[in-house]
């Protein structure tokens, strides 16, 4: 949202609608996997430990956020500035004027109102858009399973196509624990879920190898390519 502003000038609430649309369509499309992918890993019986009673339930729970947050949007419907508005409402009246909240509370309302309704708009003016959007979302997943195949077949790991879906998903669910980068849950957890696979623990340190190098080139391309760019500076 910084960029999008400071580089290329893009009003405030029109970038906050653009990322918000953006990580909504990627948390759905990332739930979307991520659902699949735990049926994947209970009916291979990759990390048996999981509890795949409860597992399903709560990818649906975590599937139905992003997706009732964009029906919410399309409907035109204020879900995030009016939860903001009750949620603000029920503070003292005085310890809030005493605090001297009021008025970063008054722009920061008008600025997320003014988000959803560009954010409805466009929903509801460009529906096509928004399906080719999710659709490219659920792309990029596919190319990341064919990666993830192609550095299994790289180390003469050769898994089925439900096996390798339960591998990434276990992989990326990692990645959701409260750690950096998942810093040794994902090593962990391709050692247990291609153990469980008949797999030894090398195999899985050494995709976990290939993951993280990906991962610090990629990012040090990006941190390379963004410092090479000069600001824009605003107004200019």
């Amino acid at each position: 949202m910084f960029f999008l502003q400071r580089r290329h000038r893009v009003p405030r609430s029109s970038a906050i609608a653009a990322v918000t649309l953006d990580k909504t369509l990627e948390l759905l499309s990332n739930f979307t996997f991520l659902l699949g992918g735990l049926i994947c890993v209970i009916k291979c019986q990759v990390l048996p430990d999981l509890g795949g009673s409860s597992a399903i339930p709560l990818a649906f729970v975590l599937l139905a956020l992003p997706a009732g947050f964009l029906a919410a949007i399309w409907a035109n419907l204020r879900p995030v500035s009016g939860l903001l508005q009750a949620g603000f409402t029920l503070l003292p009246e005085s310890w809030v004027r005493r605090k001297g909240w009021l008025p970063l509370f008054r722009r920061l309302h008008q600025a997320i109102q003014e988000s959803e309704a560009q954010a409805s708009r466009f929903c509801r003016q460009h529906p096509g858009t928004m399906l080719q959007a999710f659709a490219f979302s659920l792309l990029g997943w596919a190319t990341m399973l064919g990666e993830y195949w192609l550095a299994l077949h790289f180390l003469g790991l050769n898994l089925t196509l439900a096996q390798s879906i339960a591998a990434l998903t276990a992989a990326r669910l990692a990645f959701l624990l409260p750690l950096p980068g998942g810093l040794g849950s994902l090593e962990a957890s391709q050692v247990l879920a291609l153990g469980a696979l008949g797999m030894g623990p090398a195999a899985g340190l050494s995709l976990s190898l290939l993951i993280r190098i990906r991962d610090v080139t990629l990012g040090g391309l990006g941190l390379w390519w963004g410092g090479s760019q000069k600001s824009v500076a605003p107004g200019s």
